[in-house]
C-alpha cells in the first residue's frame, strides 16, 4: 500500500523567490533546517545533512520555476539511479513534489 500525503502552504512571496529559495545553494536550507544543496536537473542530487546523519535524494523531474520532484534513496544507495541488488527497492524511502502556483498574496 503506497500511502500519499498532501499539504499545501501559502507563501508571501512571488513564485520566483520561492523557486529560487528551492534550487539555491544556501536557501534550500530553510526548507530543511540544516545544511542542504541540490543539482536542479533531472538525476541530479540533493543532500541534506542533518543531526550529523547524511540522506541523499535524486532529482526525478524538473519544471524550472514551477516544479521540483526528487526521490529519497534509501540508505544503501550513495547517489544517483545506481540500483543495483538491494533489499530496499528505489524509490521506497518516499518521493516529494514541490508544485508552486501564483497567488495575489504569493505561493
Amino acid at each position: 500500500m503506497i500511502a500519499r500525503v498532501e499539504r499545501s502552504v501559502v507563501i508571501p512571496a512571488p513564485v520566483d523567490t520561492v523557486w529560487r529559495a528551492l534550487v539555491e545553494d544556501g536557501h534550500l536550507s530553510s526548507w530543511f533546517g540544516e545544511d542542504a544543496g541540490v543539482d536542479p536537473f533531472p538525476g541530479g542530487q540533493l543532500v541534506v545533512s542533518e543531526d550529523g546523519r547524511r540522506r541523499r535524494a535524486v532529482v526525478v523531474d524538473i519544471e524550472p520555476g514551477r516544479r521540483l520532484a526528487f526521490r529519497w534513496l534509501p540508505d544503501t544507495h550513495r547517489m544517483g539511479f545506481v540500483w543495483g541488488p538491494d533489499d530496499v527497492p528505489a524509490g521506497t524511502s518516499g518521493e516529494v513534489e514541490v508544485t508552486l502556483t501564483e497567488l495575489p498574496v504569493g505561493t
